[in-house]
This record gives structure tokens, sequence and C-alpha cells, in this order.
């Protein structure tokens, strides 16, 4: 028989580090002694293992679970032997599941820009605005927990197709923070 040791993967790291309560975004993590031998996963809390992809022996990348609004301890361990590397010296790597954010007015500031009124944002946080119109996604950011400003080229193009029921606003990854409701809803 053959057999392959590989050291216990660790994680120094994810990106992004909170998801909503409803799952389904992408988590890269960063480490190392990543294996592409062994069938990786990753642990959300007590939820997992979750599969993921293993990307390079210091990145791997899975979808992380629905999970009820709290921070949890997030790690990567061998799917069907799920031990993870205890060192005191290590620091803990932290997911935080927030509640969905939702939209309640888009708003033409007639300045170049687009405010996004609703609730459950994260303020500082890099965010990407499509506003239902043919602009594509554009750059915004949190001012605070109620407010997305949006920066729109050349003001007057386009915002007239301003389609607030098909307002999408994502993370820097590309993770969708908020999305048009669902008419069936």
């Amino acid at each position: 028989p053959n057999f392959i040791f590989d050291e216990m993967p660790r994680v120094t790291g994810v990106a992004p580090s909170r998801g909503t309560v409803n799952g389904g975004n992408t988590v890269i993590a960063a480490g190392y002694f990543f294996s592409e031998m062994h069938e990786m996963a990753c642990r959300f809390g007590t939820i997992g293992p979750v599969s993921g992809e293993w990307i390079a022996r210091d990145e791997f990348r899975c979808i992380a679970p629905a999970h009820a609004p709290e921070v949890v301890l997030f790690d990567i361990g061998i799917e069907n032997d799920y031990q993870t590397y205890d060192d005191p010296n290590d620091r803990e790597v932290l997911y935080e599941y927030v509640v969905t954010p939702s939209l309640t007015t888009v708003t033409d500031n007639n300045d170049g820009t687009v405010t996004v009124i609703g609730a459950g944002f994260h303020p500082g946080e890099k965010v990407y605005c499509n506003l239902g119109n043919n602009l594509g996604f554009v750059p915004g950011t949190v001012q605070d927990s109620n407010t997305i400003l949006c920066t729109v080229p050349n003001s007057g193009d386009g915002m007239e197709d301003i389609d607030e029921a098909n307002t999408v606003i994502t993370d820097e990854f590309g993770n969708s923070l908020l999305s048009p409701a669902d008419p069936d809803d």
C-alpha cells in the first residue's frame, strides 16, 4: 500500500470575512499545506465539512452555507478525516454571518452619484452597484449601515434608466450583497 503524508492544513485568513445568513457566497481561504492529493473541506463553525476547490498549496475556495447571524470559526481540514491543526500561536480565523441587507430606495443625486438607501450595510466596505440600467457595475462605498453611495460616469448618461427593482450590489469579490426581490415573495 502507498500512503501520502501531508502537513495539516493551516488557514491564515479568508476573503471575504463576512457573508449573509443565506450563504452562497464564494470564500477564498489563504494559508498553507492545502493538499491537492486529499479531498479538503471547509468548516464554518459547527457546519462542515463543506466541499471546496483546491486552487494552490496556499489557496482554497468554498461556498459558504446558510447559517444564523453570528461570528464563527473558519477552518479547513481533510474531508473524510476532519482534523484541524491546533497551534496556540496561530490566530483564529473568523467568518461573520450577517443579516441580508435590504433596499428601501435608489436616488439620483444629479452630481454623478446615486444614493442607495436600505439597511444592513457595513460601513467602509468596497462595493459595486448595478443600478438596473445600461451602465453595468460601477464603484460604490458604504457610507453607513443605511447608505451606499455609487459613482456613475457622465451624470445623466443612462440615469433615466435607473431601475430600483433590479438594483444589485456586490462586494469586491463579486458576491451578491443585495439582489432584486423575487417576484414570488
